[in-house]
């Protein structure tokens, strides 16, 4: 990933899922070490469970929340976008916040989107999971789902073994949830008319343009390997991490007026 000056750059990361036990932790750190830029959203799950308190979260876990909170301090505007697992974010931020070295005054959260203006285009985040049917599910399919994952996960861990990311990249309710979250954002920021609409949720990494906007869903740092978009002073990126290569670009847009 190439540097430009950090006033031209806004970064979009979204399902961290701090306190998970698939969290990349490491990773976002050397990529928030390593990057420059004035604006960093967190487009929701940041955190993989409403209920985490600091004393919960792995040691690499914190030094991502203390790194963020020295970027804060050194300028850079940080946006918490709720997301289905931290949907009380500003509580959550609130027991972290003196870990991190913040105020909570300083804090900056919104609990349905953010809308921004870049390079003078229209953007708004928003997380996505209002529009994903199972996430309106309060009974024992739910329930079911939800031990099932956490199970493979405990798996995956242990053996090394990828089943989570097989489950959410092949399962059926998983791959209409990524269509129902796309037209669900779309339509409901359509009375805003953005040029830019950014996702999360559903752990697809994608970039495209779609009847004049350009639609990018962030992808997560858990059963996938990381994804960034970067906005930059002419272009739209979304950058995928391989162990091989490191960072490259998966998809490009330019970035003018739709």
């Amino acid at each position: 990933m190439n540097d430009q000056s950090a006033g031209d750059v806004t970064v979009v990361l979204s399902d961290l899922h701090l306190g998970d036990v698939l969290c990349r932790a490491k990773l976002l750190l050397d990529f928030l070490c390593n990057r420059h830029f004035s604006l960093l959203i967190l487009n929701g799950d940041i955190f993989a469970d409403s209920e985490i308190e600091w004393r919960d979260l792995p040691a690499y876990h914190k030094k991502v929340l203390v790194k963020i909170g020295e970027l804060m301090r050194q300028g850079v505007r940080v946006v918490w976008v709720a997301g289905n697992h931290d949907l009380n974010i500003g509580e959550i931020l609130r027991r972290c916040s003196g870990h991190m070295g913040i105020m909570d005054e300083n804090l900056s959260m919104c609990t349905d989107s953010y809308a921004w203006e870049h390079e003078r285009v229209s953007c708004i985040a928003t997380h996505g999971h209002q529009w994903n049917p199972l996430d309106q599910l309060n009974g024992w399919f739910t329930i079911l789902i939800l031990l099932m994952f956490d199970f493979l996960k405990k798996i995956d861990v242990i053996t090394g073994w990828r089943l989570t990311r097989l489950l959410s990249r092949n399962a059926f309710f998983w791959k209409r949830s990524n269509r129902l979250v796309q037209n669900g954002a779309l339509k409901f920021t359509r009375k805003d008319n953005p040029e830019v609409v950014c996702c999360g949720h559903t752990h697809d990494r994608v970039l495209f343009k779609i009847d004049g906007v350009i639609y990018a869903n962030t992808g997560c740092w858990t059963d996938r390997l990381p994804t960034a978009l970067i906005l930059t002073k002419s272009d739209i990126i979304l950058y995928a991490y391989s162990w091989i290569h490191g960072w490259r670009v998966r998809a490009h847009i330019p970035l003018q007026k739709c």
